[in-house]
């Protein structure tokens, strides 16, 4: 068995509702077919309602569309609140213990240092942590529909570009080779 990771006594975390995860940056936020009908009913909307107005896809995978400045299309900028909030995508739900954020130690003081709930409120235990970090079933087959739609990409730029440089590419190995 591994060695247990560096948050083992559990982190301190409580939402203060400041909405700041839900502002800035652009990005995405994920969804899958059960977050999408579970959005759908909590708006009172059709699914394929709901894909039009709300989703984009994205290399194969579907992400909430974003308001201007990257704020989130269910983020209510007056009362800085979350209009779905019973019904977020998990995405939404298991912030701030994404493994990304829990690397290391330093990975988690930049959490601390952006958002006001780290850091503070009740300790989290490590299985509560650990359970929220687990990655779905269908994050896996999102994962691997996004792999293929960027292998068959690849495949198709190198099909395109074969004779107009030097070297060769070779796509079944995965690598260029420089003569």
């Amino acid at each position: 068995m591994g060695r247990p990771p560096w948050y083992r006594e559990g982190l301190q975390f409580q939402c203060l509702g400041c909405g700041d995860c839900c502002t800035g940056e652009p990005g995405f936020v994920w969804v899958g077919d059960a977050e999408i009908e579970r959005l759908a009913r909590e708006l009172g909307v059709a699914v394929v309602s709901f894909l039009e107005t709300y989703v984009r896809e994205v290399h194969g995978r579907r992400s909430l569309i974003e308001l201007e400045g990257g704020d989130c299309v269910f983020f209510d900028r007056q009362s800085r609140k979350c209009k779905v909030y019973h019904a977020r995508p998990g995405q939404c739900r298991t912030w701030p213990f994404w493994r990304s954020n829990l690397r290391t130690r330093g990975d988690w003081s930049y959490v601390e240092r952006v958002c006001p709930g780290a850091g503070t409120g009740p300790l989290v235990p490590l299985e509560t942590i650990q359970s929220l970090g687990v990655i779905s079933h269908q994050d896996c087959l999102d994962a691997l529909s996004l792999m293929s739609h960027l292998r068959r990409r690849v495949d198709d730029a190198v099909r395109r570009t074969r004779g107009f440089h030097r070297g060769a590419v070779d796509p079944a190995a995965g690598h260029c080779l420089v003569p």
